[in-house]
């Protein structure tokens, strides 16, 4: 993010290509590892589709996530 929090994601998923070794479409899944900031404490899932077409690369996510709520501060 432009304020310096960050969320850490992992993907794991497939590449299909083409007779002439070109990417064509891929999928998979991914979910949160981590995160810094705000953003500490997020966790959540879900998947995506990529399709590659002569005009380029389009990519469908989906999923959800939650992030911890802060800790009450202290008195």
């Amino acid at each position: 993010m432009d304020n310096g929090d960050k969320a850490f994601v992992q993907v794991q998923g497939s590449t299909v290509t083409s007779k002439e070794g070109r990417p064509e479409s891929g999928e998979g899944t991914w979910w949160y590892t981590g995160g810094a900031g705000k953003l500490k404490g997020i966790a959540g899932k879900g998947s995506y589709k990529s399709t590659m077409g002569a005009d380029g690369q389009q990519t469908m996510i989906e999923g959800a996530y939650t992030i911890a709520a802060p800790a009450p501060a202290k008195k």
